[in-house]
């Protein structure tokens, strides 16, 4: 693939799960009046599946409302929120038609004769380079997320003894709004020098690299990343989790879940290092991945 820098998703799906223990005068049915609501809070792991390598360590958190209609079947109702983060060890050239990148960093760009030159492309104006070869950048990207999502819930209570665990699996569709950035400089101009040092550095592309990126580049991520004109992009999801009843009014669950929108642009990037010059679309679409731990109580 604008709201409060977020990006917003409104899903449908089914969930079946497979409820192993419990006497159910401890865990109530989806019909048990004395339970019509469950409301939970999460907390998880956030990261995007994209052109960009991912931090992993990105934390989301989220709430949700469910209302059993009958004895197997509810609808629920979630709100998430997280901040996904990515950046590259190893450099790129070939982004003169990634506009977040390419009015501030000299990239190769053919010229209508043919010729490949280093220059910056600003609004698709061509300004030659006075160096003869091109900046190296390290792509990266912040994306703030929220998504809404609502889900029909297909569930199978085995009695047995306590306590009662829950396996379940999501489908939904549904749509995505997203807000993109990406850190292009500081208050002293670009990292120009900086991104050249460790282009040119025995240990370019390690974990050393990613260290000293993160130590001498701002958090700033001042730069809109290249965006699509339409706002909203409808998605489809995929799910899988386990629930753990802690008591008739308590229960935890661990899910984890995938989101896919035809966006390739989650992540600020879309565009490969070849053709060298004229770079073509990258092959596959970003997607979404989410690890939760949420804990429920049943009213």
């Amino acid at each position: 693939m604008q709201i409060t820098k977020g990006a917003f998703l409104i899903s449908a799906g089914i969930s079946i799960s497979a409820l192993c223990p419990a006497q159910q005068k401890n865990i109530p049915a989806a019909s048990d009046k004395k339970s019509n609501w469950v409301a939970g809070i999460s907390l998880g792991n956030v990261f995007i599946n994209g052109d960009v390598r991912s931090e992993k360590a990105q934390l989301c958190g989220g709430i949700s409302i469910a209302r059993p209609l009958t004895k197997w079947f509810a609808l629920q109702l979630n709100f998430t929120h997280g901040n996904a983060k990515g950046l590259n060890a190893i450099s790129n050239q070939n982004f003169a038609k990634n506009p977040a990148w390419s009015a501030a960093y000299a990239a190769p760009v053919r010229q209508n004769n043919g010729v490949i030159a280093n220059g910056y492309m600003n609004n698709g104006i061509f300004t030659a380079a006075a160096t003869s070869t091109p900046d190296p950048v390290y792509y990266n990207y912040k994306t703030s997320l929220n998504e809404i999502s609502l889900l029909g819930k297909f569930t199978l209570n085995i009695p047995s003894s306590n306590p009662v665990i829950g396996l379940s699996l999501s489908l939904g569709a549904g749509a995505l709004f997203y807000n993109a950035n990406v850190n292009t400089g500081d208050a002293n101009g670009t990292y120009a020098a900086l991104f050249k040092d460790l282009n040119n550095a025995a240990y370019g592309g390690t974990k050393e690299t990613l260290s000293t990126l993160k130590n001498r580049m701002d958090k700033s991520y001042e730069t809109a990343a290249e965006k699509y004109t339409k706002p909203v992009h409808f998605s489809q999801s995929f799910g899988f989790g386990m629930a753990y009843h802690i008591s008739r009014k308590y229960m935890i669950e661990l899910s984890k879940s995938m989101t896919f929108i035809k966006s390739d642009l989650l992540d600020g990037q879309r565009w490969q290092e070849h053709a060298y010059g004229d770079a073509v679309l990258t092959r596959d679409f970003d997607y979404i991945n989410y690890t939760k731990l949420s804990i429920s109580y049943l009213f």
